[in-house]
């Protein structure tokens, strides 16, 4: 557990270094910092931190992860036997097979398709960059990451998808959702988002989705019965009780949402809340079905660039004091998390040592 925590710790360190040395450069004869950041980020620095995690990830034993072993044997097998996955995945596993029967190597590379795009877009759209990656990691993302091979592969190119959709380009967006479901089929969802992606929330709205999502809660069973006939034929209704984690995300979202009117327009934040407002819908069938909380999370991961991103609404003295209490929080779910391991990537072992 505690270098999960050392991990998560440096992502700390690194806002404070990079801090530091955007206050020396401000000193008279210093040239300012080049960067496409919006929060301002070295490109350098937010690049070796995403190598950190790249590492961090694609170096961890078999063991580490629920299907991490599961993934190994289907490298080390995947040209004498027929497995049930979608095309997509099964081509790059034989890829990497060509090339290299090390599934080391395997992982690594997987971790790095993973964790690429995801960095790409923070360091492009967050006004703080840091505290992105940390949310991506103390809200349980990036522990997912160390299991759900498949998945995690398709939310990183859904990344790549709302990012041709903030730069208007829907048409692009919707082949990399499509390639995306060639890894996991469930990752179709988020062409909801692309019918949605010029869409801009408004007040009046809360009186639409707050009924709407009552209904859905309501109809919990019915509706997630439908889901699995489409998308998850292996799978059956399981009564979870899971209503805190729901509830702490529709609460988060309700603060999201009333944040963002009292900012200036902003494309990036407009799509990420709609992008949760989709997620919040999805995230009230988990109560009947743990595994529909993996289709939210294809949407409400773009929390990463929306709370940082809705922290200007904050007044600027109260703000420093805001974000620190909010790492607090965070430091808090994510211990909890590590405690409770779902994933089972306690105890950390590394192929590297």
């Amino acid at each position: 557990m505690k270098i999960y925590l050392l991990n998560a710790f440096s992502v700390l360190l690194y806002a404070l270094v990079d801090y530091a040395i955007r206050l020396l450069r401000q000193s008279p004869g210093l040239r300012q910092r080049k960067t496409s950041s919006p929060g301002n980020a070295s490109p350098v620095l937010f690049s070796v931190l995403v190598i950190q995690e790249i590492l961090f990830l694609g170096t961890r034993a078999t063991t580490v992860g629920v299907d991490t072993a599961r993934y190994a044997y289907v490298f080390e097998n995947i040209f004498r036997y027929e497995f049930r996955y979608e095309r997509g995945f099964t081509l790059f596993v034989k890829l990497i097979r060509q090339l290299t029967a090390d599934e080391s190597v395997f992982l690594l590379v997987a971790a790095a398709i993973c964790l690429l795009p995801i960095g790409f877009v923070i360091y492009r759209f967050s006004q703080m960059p840091y505290l992105s990656w940390y949310i991506f990691i103390c809200m349980f993302y990036f522990s997912f990451f160390f299991s759900g091979m498949r998945q995690s592969i398709a939310m990183a190119l859904l990344f790549i998808a709302f990012y041709l959709l903030v730069k208007n380009k829907p048409i692009w967006a919707v082949a990399v959702v499509l390639l995306a479901s060639t890894f996991h089929l469930s990752s179709i969802t988020f062409l909801l988002l692309v019918l949605l992606y010029k869409h801009k929330i408004k007040k009046w709205e809360f009186f639409v989705f707050v009924p709407a999502y009552l209904l859905i809660f309501l109809f919990r069973s019915p509706i997630f019965n439908v889901i699995l006939r489409i998308m998850y034929e292996d799978y059956e209704q399981v009564e979870t009780n899971a209503y805190t984690w729901m509830s702490i995300q529709l609460i988060l979202f309700l603060l999201l949402y009333f944040f963002n009117f009292t900012l200036r327009e902003d494309r990036v934040r407009q799509l990420a809340l709609t992008s949760m407002t989709i997620g919040c819908a999805f995230i009230l069938l988990t109560s009947v079905g743990t595994n529909v909380l993996r289709v939210a999370n294809y949407f409400n991961i773009f929390m990463v660039l929306l709370i940082p991103n809705s922290m200007r609404a904050v007044p600027k003295k109260l703000r420093p004091f805001v974000v620190l209490a909010g790492i607090g929080v965070l430091t808090v779910f994510y211990i909890i998390h590590l405690q409770n391991n779902p994933y089972s990537i306690i105890p950390y072992r590394s192929t590297l040592f």
